[in-house]
């Protein structure tokens, strides 16, 4: 049977319940039961939380009782160097042992963050939480390690002492024994064997060798002998030894010694029991002080540590001690954070030697967590826990092998004569550590992976893995900064970090050029960063495929290296190009020239990194700016020198609206604008007075209004350019035209005039287009539009409306009998087109409110805005006008002055909605009723009806 790992680790965790119920008598320890694992102390590590992704954070524990556990969160505000918030979390465990820590209190709250909750859960070596953040949803989580008593980034330097492990602690049985194996083999007279016993104690377990002397003639009692040489191991445990896991090296023989279970006599020199040996039932072994102690040669003084696939292996050598022995340690898996990964710590013997090897036999565990504990049910052990000895050599130069020894054949394979240096898939060889490693192994630190090749430089001379990761980080972290990968396309990424691959960066890390690594070389890195330095050490950053890219396929390697080929000859490229800019001369010319190189180089761009596109970018924009500011003032010079007349004064305009898109400096357009300025009012001056001597002398008439029009018609040039660029103090020039114009505007005369002109409006085709056109002639739209409209005028041009409208359409009354006081055809008329023009020009008005964007902070509007625009097509509004009209006939109320007529109407419109068959329905003509009231002002007014 296998070493029995159960029985030792339950003996260990025994007494450390007893000495945990000790400490928790003398010091009062926090927590009131002593099984419940600790979660006192500080734990370190990073979360994800929907984009952000690996923050740092810290978990104070400070209390523990029964099942609950209180503690401070703390974490980094992301994308806020030095800024932290903390608050305190209180939790309590569930029947699967995690802990949901809510939130309590805050300490330090950043500005516009929530505490969060987590659910943790302690990792089965007591050194990581691991665990989720419900609040944060899909792919969020977290992790954390155990933080030692020294503050963030304290070291303590190697203590080379600390390499020899604590000394076996030896035991009552330890010793040399003496004594006889009873065998009756069925005869009347037993027979005795003598034996010689060899113990080692450590703890509860005991590691023996066995010399049997059994007689050649079976049952002859006397005569010749032959030596069986046996291994075993077991435990002592309450006054009595239980021995079995036998190896037999010597003396082959039916009757085999397999183990014994033998109680210590009073006084401890005594052993009597039975044996597991065929025909034989009984033994006894008394302390001897004549044989000597079992000396084996162990190897040189050392430490060694190697890999067994996923496993970390150090060996710790304690030659010198009494008696020699060993320490390993593994670790599993090492793709896994420290933290998180099993741990062995057995101590093994060496009980026996032959051909330059000697065996080692476990006589102790001293910890075992996860796969390695045989204390509980799992569907996977670790090979270790089967292993019954391991062979090594006798003498080790810089590597020592360990042969794996799980049943009787391994012997013949691994101690015989010439046998192969390793031949099994569980035998390991283990490399001597040099002191720097040594002081990381003593630190907690795992072994470096063997990197074969022709590796050399930095990342060769690391000590260790922990040491080869943070390598890895410092050539490649200059080149990462805050870039979130997931969200960049492969390409993109490699263009990111391809000058990490350069020569003059690579090779001192790696040793050799990137362009010339092997296949195997390319695999080894990808490895170290994928599964070692990604997942094990947590270093996120290389578990994105954009870093591993570059080493993971001959093609991804091809690929990279014509990348890189590109970047050095584009790099070239740029660096004459720059130069060339630098040269070029402040002419209209060179702005072609620099829009040129701009369109060459953006297929160049893709080639260099960012901040390298950046650069010539902001070079071309420098260069562009300061030659067309340079031409800019070129033209202006020119056009300062010419005559001031207005088209002098249009071409400066035109200037200012160059300059203005120009990102030229502030200052610069200050000194331009100043000196156009000067210029451009030296031209407008004469043309203003001008213009105000000519609107004074215009008559008060509807011809001195539509001479105020053209005047002011023919200034709009002049005015608009000096508005919009050059302002000034000629205001005041304009004022006489302005209230020559607003006298005339207030003229009864003047306003009877334009009335008259415009009723008498015969339309081409489109009434309402035709009259307004006829307005415009003698006033500004605003002065018969919109809200500043003036009354009279305003009524003129819709009276004139609706008289054009009527003229143009199918207009019939055909009432058979007609009521006095009833409303014409004519006030209907009237009254619908009113109307009609109110609603096409509200439907306009609000056109323009949608398409700038009005509606954004109105939801009401914005419903209204999709209807509006549906009718319109952003066209500028839509018109609803009258094809035909026939007044079919009224009768009066009961109320007096109220009349209910009935009239047909038909439509068109030109609104992009109304067309096709749509269209047909839209100008089909329908009867409609309506409510007429005759007002004591002699009006019409139409209170309701189909329109």
């Amino acid at each position: 049977m296998p070493f029995n790992f159960s029985r030792i680790a339950a003996l260990v965790r025994k007494s450390a319940t007893l000495l945990g119920f000790c400490l928790l008598v003398v010091q009062a320890a926090p927590y009131s039961f002593a099984n419940e694992p600790s979660w006192i102390g500080r734990w370190a590590g990073t979360y994800s939380c929907g984009n952000i992704r690996n923050n740092h954070f810290s978990l104070d524990i400070t209390a523990q009782s029964a099942n609950r556990v209180e503690g401070l969160f703390s974490f980094n505000v992301p994308a806020a160097p030095g800024e932290t918030g903390a608050y305190k979390v209180v939790g309590r465990s569930g029947s699967d042992g995690r802990v949901t820590f809510v939130p309590q209190e805050w300490v330090e709250r950043p500005e516009g963050f929530q505490p969060l909750g987590l659910v943790a859960a302690l990792h089965a070596n007591g050194q990581m939480l691991e665990g989720n953040i419900p609040d944060c949803g899909f792919g969020s989580d977290f992790s954390a390690s155990r933080q030692g008593d020294k503050a963030a980034g304290e070291v303590e330097p190697p203590d080379l002492s600390l390499v020899s492990p604590t000394p076996i602690s030896g035991g009552l049985i330890q010793g040399q024994w003496l004594g006889g194996i009873t065998c009756k083999m069925n005869r009347r007279e037993p027979q005795t064997y003598g034996v010689e016993a060899h113990m080692v104690q450590d703890g509860a377990g005991v590691a023996a060798l066995f010399r049997i002397r059994i007689f050649k003639v079976r049952g002859s009692n006397s005569g010749d002998t032959f030596d069986q040489v046996v291994v075993v191991s077991g435990l002592a445990e309450d006054q009595r030894l239980t021995l079995g896991n036998d190896i037999l090296l010597e003396g082959k023989n039916p009757a085999r010694f397999k183990g014994l279970e033998v109680a210590l006599g009073a006084g401890g020199n005594s052993l009597t029991g039975t044996v597991t040996m065929n025909g034989c039932q009984d033994i006894e072994l008394k302390r001897s002080d004549s044989l000597e102690p079992l000396t084996v040669a162990g190897p040189l003084h050392d430490l060694w540590s190697g890999k067994l696939g996923h496993t970390d292996i150090t060996v710790f050598t304690a030659v010198g001690a009494i008696p020699n022995f060993i320490e390993l340690r593994a670790s599993f898996p090492i793709d896994q954070p420290v933290a998180a990964r099993d741990r062995l710590k057995m101590v093994l013997i060496p009980l026996y030697a032959q051909n330059g090897k000697m065996l080692l036999v476990p006589v102790g565990v001293r910890e075992a967590t996860g796969v390695f504990d045989r204390t509980k049910r799992q569907a996977t052990r670790h090979t270790l826990t089967s292993t019954r000895a391991l062979v090594v050599p006798e003498q080790a130069n810089d590597t020592l092998v360990l042969w794996n020894v799980s049943r009787d054949q391994d012997i013949a394979r691994v101690m015989g004569a010439g046998a192969a240096v390793r031949t099994g898939q569980n035998d390991v060889a283990l490399e001597r550590t040099g002191k720097e490693l040594a002081g990381e192994l003593i630190r907690g630190a795992t072994t470096p992976i063997t990197l074969g090749g022709s590796f050399a430089g930095k990342l060769a001379a690391a000590p260790s893995l922990e040491a080869q990761c943070a390598t890895l980080q410092t050539w490649l972290e200059p080149y990462l900064g805050d870039t979130d990968f997931n969200r960049l396309s492969p390409a993109a990424g490699t263009r990111i970090i391809l000058d990490a691959l350069s020569d003059e960066v690579f090779v001192p890390v790696f040793g050799v050029p990137f362009s010339l690594l092997a296949p195997s070389e390319r695999k080894t890195i990808g490895q170290l960063m994928r599964t070692h330095c990604g997942r094990a050490m947590e270093m996120r950053q290389f578990t994105n495929l954009v870093v591993q890219q570059p080493f993971q396929s001959e093609q991804n390697f091809i690929r990279t290296s014509v990348l890189m080929t590109n970047r050095i000859e584009a790099r070239e490229w740029f660096a004459l190009e720059r130069a060339k800019v630098k040269q070029l001369p402040d002419t209209a010319a060179s702005l072609d020239e620099l829009e040129r190189l701009g369109q060459m180089a953006v297929s160049r761009f893709k080639e260099v990194s960012a901040a390298e596109e950046e650069e010539f970018r902001s070079l071309l924009k420098e260069r562009s700016v300061a030659i067309e500011t340079q031409v800019l003032r070129d033209k202006l010079e020119a056009l300062l020198k010419s005559s001031e007349t207005p088209d002098t004064l249009f071409q400066m305009a035109k200037l200012m609206d160059e300059l203005a898109k120009v990102p030229a400096p502030d200052s610069v357009k200050q000194e331009l604008l100043k000196l156009a300025k000067t210029k451009a009012v030296a031209i407008a001056r004469p043309i203003y007075l001008a213009a105000g001597s000519r609107a004074e002398t215009l008559p008060a008439s509807l011809e001195g209004l539509a001479g105020i029009r053209r005047i002011l018609l023919e200034l709009a040039p002049t005015r608009d350019a000096m508005r919009a660029h050059f302002g000034g103090d000629l205001g005041e020039l304009l004022r006489p035209i302005y209230a020559r114009e607003r006298t005339l505007l207030q003229d009864p005369l003047v306003q009877a005039a334009f009335r008259a002109e415009l009723m008498s409006v015969e339309s081409k085709g489109d009434p309402y287009e035709d009259v307004r056109n006829a307005a415009r002639l003698y006033v500004n739209p605003q002065v018969f539009d919109g809200a500043a409209a003036v009354p009279a005028f305003q009524t003129a041009v819709l009276d004139a409306t609706v008289a054009a409208e009527m003229r143009a359409v199918e207009f019939r009354d055909n009432s058979k009998t007609i009521t006095p006081g009833e409303p014409t055809a004519e006030d209907i008329f009237r009254l619908i087109q009113g109307r009609l023009l109110t609603g096409n020009e509200k439907i306009r008005s609000t056109e323009q409110v949608c398409l700038s964007g009005g509606f954004k902070d109105d939801p009401v509007l914005a419903l209204e805005c999709l209807q509006i625009l549906s009718l319109t097509g952003g066209q500028g509004g839509m018109r609803v006008r009258v094809t035909k009209f026939e007044k079919l006939g009224c009768s009066p109320e009961p109320a007096s002055n109220q009349y209910k007529c009935l009239f047909s109407i038909a439509h068109t419109s030109n609104s992009p909605l109304l067309t096709g068959r749509l269209g047909q329905l839209f100008s089909t003509a329908e009867v409609q009723d309506g409510l007429f009231i005759h007002g004591a002002d002699g009006t019409w007014t139409m209170v309701y009806g189909d329109l």
